[in-house]
């Protein structure tokens, strides 16, 4: 008499990326892809009050847009914003407005004794002055592009999805769990994992390929932050 026998199912190995994982993390892709186009076309970038002067003189901008400052007769300093455009870019300068003897702290940022308009309009009295309210909303930069609000809680949202990606999901591709950790302090790290972490357009790593360890990881997103802060 013959036996039935039952073949025991395979036994998944935690390592490899399986569909559920793999849509996961290409989803994620997708999401942060719209994201960075929302990011291009509502945000901003940051520019300077000199990058402003220039633009103004050659006559690239004929309108702005100014923060709310100092109330009228009121004394210390505000910071105030300036918007302009610049092609499809909105850019954003910043300047304190200064009345009385209190100062800010030194940070790089001009000093105008007066509103921040008034003093545009009286270098440029063709220019065209908006006024706005001095936002409150939270603000998050991507990738040098500022979001405010709804977008903002977006975006931490698909960091923090991406970091439970990283920490839970099979073991990532090309770095460590501690290396991708250290490049996701970059702006673009998060899409490095996303593209390069796991099965995706590029051929898999060979087995036993040489992944980049926390510590080579670190001094990269040293460089990268750096350079990218100071460009």
């Amino acid at each position: 008499m013959s036996t039935l026998q039952v073949e025991p199912p395979p036994v998944r190995d935690p390592d490899t990326w399986g569909r559920g994982w793999t849509c996961a993390r290409r989803g994620l892709l997708v999401a942060v892809l719209a994201m960075l186009a929302v990011a291009v076309l509502t945000g901003d970038r940051r520019g300077s009050y000199a990058d402003l002067h220039d633009a103004l003189r050659a006559g690239e901008v004929d309108r702005v847009v100014v923060t709310d400052g100092l109330a009228p007769g009121g004394q210390g300093y505000a910071l105030q914003e300036v918007l302009w455009r610049d092609g499809l870019v909105q850019r954003r300068a910043e300047v304190w407005q200064v009345q009385g003897d209190e100062r800010p702290e030194a940070d790089g940022l001009p000093v105008a004794e007066r509103e921040a308009g008034l003093d545009l309009l009286a270098a440029y009295p063709g220019l065209v002055v908006d006024r706005a309210p001095a936002s409150v909303a939270s603000t998050t930069e991507i990738l040098g592009w500022r979001q405010t609000g709804c977008a903002a809680g977006s975006g931490l949202a698909l960091v923090l999805a991406a970091f439970m990606v990283l920490l839970l999901g099979p073991t990532p591709w090309r770095a460590t769990r501690w290396g991708w950790f250290w490049l996701f302090w970059t702006p673009p790290g998060l899409l490095a994992f996303l593209l390069l972490g796991g099965p995706g357009a590029l051929p898999a790593p060979r087995p036993g390929a040489w992944r980049m360890h926390g510590g080579w990881a670190f001094l990269l997103a040293l460089v990268v932050g750096g350079t990218i802060g100071g460009s």
